[in-house]
């Protein structure tokens, strides 16, 4: 590209800019979006997929308000809302925990309230022929004991296993204590690591060699296979009665310097009726229908 056309793609460009920026701007003003009719929710990209998109447009449809909904995993979700930077967090794990017994600093600022269940499942490619892993072979599988999906009644080809990056994510954290029961567990170290859910899965839609650990709230909504664990496939009936024992819940974290209205009113909206019947919908495990999963999640270590 010479001088010249190198010059005016810039000017466009640039200009370009300028009114999307300008537009934005007039867009915010127009509406009146000086933070009081906005409202921010951050976290978890397995809540996001699974409920929050239609729960935050429904609720800002009926009460007025602008949403704005992004992912990048639970633990920003629960330390923003603890800052004060985002409206509210989403997260598929509880606080850290230390050997103390005491909240990490970092997330002691949030509470943390439920709105529903999640449970973690193992994902393939649709094409995989392998429906079902026991506990010790998926074990064996991201420790690096068991490397071909041959020896659990697939193909002759190597096992390309995918986690998240942050071993303190959602499924990072929740998968090491409920399925390794370890926090601390190592994974082999040849694995594929991704800083987000999305990418992780988008990986297993398009690789047959692949596995992973997913949320199930997300997982069911994508051109993928769950395995049954130990013979148990993951529905609905069997996560809600703790048939299937990789439940988890769901939660949104709210600062515990006050809630604002519009939290108070988000947090009404999602906790009533309408709420739950989205989580429900969505295909996520709402508070009635998990009602026997407290018991059996109070006994869990944590």
């Amino acid at each position: 590209m010479n001088t010249r056309l190198r010059r005016i793609f810039s000017s466009v460009a640039f200009s370009l800019m300028v009114l999307m920026a300008s537009a934005i701007e007039g867009h915010q003003n127009q509406n009146g979006a000086n933070n009081d009719r906005n409202i921010h929710i951050k976290g978890c990209g397995i809540s996001k997929r699974s409920y929050l998109e239609r729960a935050i447009n429904e609720f800002s449809t009926s009460y007025g308000y602008f949403p704005r909904l992004s992912g990048g995993g639970a633990t920003k979700g629960i330390r923003l809302a603890a800052l004060g930077t985002v409206d509210i967090g989403a997260t598929c794990r509880h606080q850290l925990i230390d050997i103390l017994g005491d909240v990490h600093e970092d997330e002691t600022g949030v509470e943390l309230i439920q709105v529903g269940w999640d449970a973690l499942v193992v994902i393939v490619n649709q094409n995989n022929p392998v429906n079902d892993i026991a506990l010790d072979e998926l074990k064996k599988v991201f420790s690096g004991g068991i490397r071909s999906w041959k020896d659990l009644g697939g193909a002759d080809k190597e096992i390309h296993t995918l986690i998240r990056k942050d071993k303190n994510s959602g499924v990072g954290y929740m998968s090491r204590l409920l399925m390794f029961e370890n926090v601390n567990f190592k994974f082999k170290e040849t694995v594929f690591e991704y800083d987000s859910t999305i990418p992780l899965e988008n990986n297993v839609i398009r690789r047959e060699d692949a596995i992973a650990i997913d949320g199930i709230s997300s997982a069911k909504k994508l051109p993928l296979k769950i395995l049954s664990l130990d013979g148990v496939y993951p529905g609905k009936a069997n996560i809600a009665s703790g048939t299937y024992p990789y439940y988890r819940p769901l939660y949104l974290a709210v600062s515990k310097n006050g809630k604002t209205p519009k939290v108070e009113q988000f947090l009404e909206f999602i906790l009533g009726p309408e709420g739950q019947r989205i989580i429900s919908e969505e295909g996520s495990i709402n508070l009635s229908e998990g009602k026997l999963l407290f018991d059996l999640w109070d006994k869990r270590p944590k």
